[in-house]
């Protein structure tokens, strides 16, 4: 017997599985791990995930009882027994709803634990064993979902799972789920030593500022070193690991040294983009590095191919700015088995395939700041026009659309003006860049009526969340990203920084952050639609923070209003009130009515009713109630149709932007503090999403699922995995049943016990 009567506590079921884990009779189980139990401590480096134990090599096991989360090679949770904590469990329609919150809270727990994981390290995939009580579950994590086996009883069947994690601490790094490509630096290494050297304090550094001048021959002054060794400098703090990726193969093989990402994904599932100040082993240079697993479809080219065109194009048209390539490509023909595994399972039951996703990387020369480094809101509309003026040429030069316009993927590049003034010195200026084009797609020419003839060519809606348009939410798959979606995808980029750096007169900016951007409605139970605030605004043509007032912005005398920036944003939303007015026009139209039996002419005198008579009102028209039934008329004006034509292509909101940069009266340094908190999270509504809407496929507005495009399939081969990727699975007599990951689940009821 392995518990004692009665219902073991987590803590005494987490001592006697250790205890048998690291056992060293009869030969004991584990030869190169050893299994550690971290109960509920944190980390020593700042992160709060607590998980109960992990198995890690024998060099690297933690002795102090805090997880480290650099070395874990396969973490593992511990629960009481019961149905009401395992997160896989979901196979009764009838649960009691406390027992769906409490297994949502323990997924929830466990995805974490794999983000975790995944930041510290570079996997292809993550490993984790769940414990209930006597039973337990293995999972492997990757980019498109998680691989869980069935529920089996180690109290009374034990072999299974001993043979599994035999069989784990047999397997080298790469086979437990490392990336080979990226190796984790030792300290006092050669290229520790070196990544330490340049994090140094330089004095050579220049400050970034727009209009700062710099002498012409000050070193580095062809490059603009923005105080790089600072941003690198921080992302080796609190020890952080170190890491040495590659990139390409063979003599095009390039190396580059990275510690913490600037920024990474909240999300385990998905691309996963993390991005890092670089070190370029080859030039000693800083560059910016991106790691991501990218959609693998037919049609679908990475990034690095769309920006080669547009670098080679901005060679004869400088106004196009978008980050220059210095290398790119897949890694290692690594791709998301779950993926695969998942789709003969999908196909049985008739649900929506897992995208597959292909591990690439990216390094761009420039190193740039964020939209929220402006000091002036004429600076901020200036670098705004910059993107769409990059958006209008490589769309009229190359049909090439973005589609995934946000907020993170507008940036500045601080450069050096190119003539010296009369003090012998050049000037930082500053240029709005367009980037992450990973989403990017080739747009065919209109045919003779003028329409576009093309479909969505993937599953997923795309772009971001928070900047896609009112029109593609509610008409994806149907309809692709049109440049009127792309347009409307800048304004609200606009706002969305506009509202966090300026006076206006929102009350609570994190609350209409998070209403007009992150939060939703729910239609039918599985379609998501967008805010209401956002489809308000683009209805009405006026933002309206909580409170009923229409969004206005203010210069440093809040009494005063901003005229120009007031003027823009009115300018703007008249064009979307346009469009919108012309949509739903065209709906109502196209909507057919069942027809409606004859309603009884009403009685002469109105009955009596058990509560005594009812005095009758004073008559009215004969006609009233048909004026009471009638549609009202919505049809456009012509003024509509001819405002909504602006928004087919770019000129008419170039001009309306340039027109209103050109106006005196900007004032300057009028930007604030960022008012969007540093805890500032998203995920809660995130979750709130998982806990209202089905688990199944989220369809979006007016989606039809008989309707819906052709999925692209997979490239050929793709589905077939490697002899690495299936050598990372457990073995075939403990092959999953139930997987899950994004937003849908592939189960099946008869597979939980």
């Amino acid at each position: 017997m392995l518990f004692r009567p009665g219902a073991p506590t987590e803590e005494a079921i987490a001592d006697t599985f250790i205890n048998v884990l690291n056992t060293k009779e009869h030969g004991g189980l584990l030869h190169k791990h050893n299994a550690a139990f971290t109960g509920n401590r944190a980390s020593r480096d700042g992160c709060n995930a607590k998980v109960n134990a992990g198995i890690y090599p024998r060099d690297h096991t933690p002795a102090a009882g805090n997880p480290d989360w650099t070395h874990i090679r396969m973490f593992i949770e511990f629960k009481r027994k019961g149905t009401h904590l395992d997160p896989f469990d979901d196979a009764d329609p009838n649960t009691p709803e406390a027992n769906a919150q409490s297994r949502v809270a323990v997924r929830n727990q466990i995805l974490d634990y794999a983000r975790v994981v995944n930041e510290y390290q570079h996997r292809i995939c993550t490993f984790g064993l769940f414990v209930i009580g006597p039973e337990y579950r293995l999972m492997r994590f990757d980019h498109s979902g998680i691989v869980a086996t069935k529920k089996g009883d180690y109290t009374e069947n034990p072999r299974p799972l001993l043979s599994f994690l035999a069989w784990f601490d047999s397997l080298d790094g790469e086979h437990q789920g490392l990336d080979p490509t990226a190796t984790l630096l030792k300290k006092g290494s050669r290229a520790y030593r070196l990544m330490t050297e340049f994090a140094l304090k330089n004095k050579s550094d220049m400050r970034h500022n727009e209009g700062h001048s710099v002498a012409a021959t000050a070193p580095k002054a062809d490059a603009l070193e923005i105080s790089l060794n600072r941003d690198f400098r921080q992302s080796l703090k609190h020890d952080w690991p170190r890491y040495k990726l590659e990139i390409g193969e063979g003599s095009q093989k390039r190396i580059f040294l990275v510690g913490k990402p600037v920024w990474t994904a909240f999300w385990l599932f998905g691309r996963g983009t993390r991005g890092y100040v670089a070190l370029d082993v080859k030039t000693r240079r800083f560059v910016f590095l991106k790691d991501c697993w990218r959609p693998f479809y037919e049609g679908v080219e990475p990034e690095g191919n769309y920006l080669n065109l547009l670098n080679k194009e901005a060679l004869v048209e400088p106004h196009i700015c978008v980050p220059t390539v210095v290398a790119h490509g897949d890694v290692a023909k690594q791709r998301t088995f779950t993926a695969s595994y998942a789709q003969k399972r999908a196909a049985e039951a008739k649900e929506a395939i897992r995208a597959l996703y292909a591990h690439y990387r990216i390094v761009f020369k420039d190193v740039c700041l964020p939209f929220t480094a402006v000091r002036s809101s004429k600076q901020l509309v200036k670098c705004l026009y910059q993107c769409i003026m990059t958006h209008s040429l490589a769309y009229t030069k190359l049909r090439l659309l973005h589609r995934d316009i946000s907020a993170g993927n507008v940036i500045i590049l601080p450069a050096l003006s190119k003539t010296v003034n009369a003090e012998g010195k050049k000037t930082v200026t500053w240029t709005g860049m367009l980037t992450d084009w990973e989403l990017a797609k080739f747009v065919p020419e209109p045919d003779a009526s003028g329409k576009l003839r093309e479909t969505p060519r993937q599953p997923e809606r795309t772009g971001t969340w928070q900047f896609m348009s009112v029109a593609y939410i509610r008409n994806h798959p149907r309809q692709p990203v049109s440049v009127a979606d792309e347009l409307e995808s800048f304004f609200h980029v606009l706002l969305f920084y506009a509202v966090r750096l300026l006076r206006h007169n929102v009350q609570d900016v994190r609350f209409f952050l998070s209403e007009y951007f992150d939060s939703f409605t729910v239609v039918d139970g599985v379609r998501r639609d967008c805010s209401t605030a956002k489809s308000t605004a683009m209805h009405t043509g006026a933002v309206r923070p909580a409170g009923g007032g229409v969004l206005k912005f203010t210069g440093a005398d809040t009494s005063v209003d901003h005229i120009n920036l007031n003027n823009l944003f009115s300018r703007l939303l008249r064009c979307f009130q346009a469009r919108y007015a012309i949509l739903a026009w065209e709906q109502q139209q196209t909507q057919t009515h069942r027809p409606e039996p004859p309603r009884p002419k009403p009685p002469a005198s109105i009955p009596s009713t058990t509560s005594g008579d009812l005095a009758r009102p004073p008559p009215g028209d004969s006609d009233d109630e048909d004026d009471f039934l009638s549609t009202p008329n919505l049809e456009p004006t012509q003024i509509d149709r001819k405002i909504a034509k602006y928004l087919d292509n770019h000129v008419k909101i170039l001009n309306v932007f340039w027109q209103e940069l050109q106006h005196e009266g900007w004032p300057e340094n009028d930007v604030l503090e960022d008012r969007l908190p540093d805890n500032y999270d998203p995920r809660e509504l995130i979750l709130a999403l998982e806990r209202m809407c089905a688990a199944s496929f989220m369809r979006t507005m007016d989606e039809d699922a008989e309707d819906a495009p052709p999925r692209k399939r997979p490239r050929t081969g793709a589905s077939e995995p490697t002899a690495s990727t299936s050598s990372m699975l457990p073995p075939e007599a403990l092959a999953s049943s139930t997987s899950f990951g994004n937003s849908i689940r592939t189960q099946r009821g008869g597979d939980n016990h």
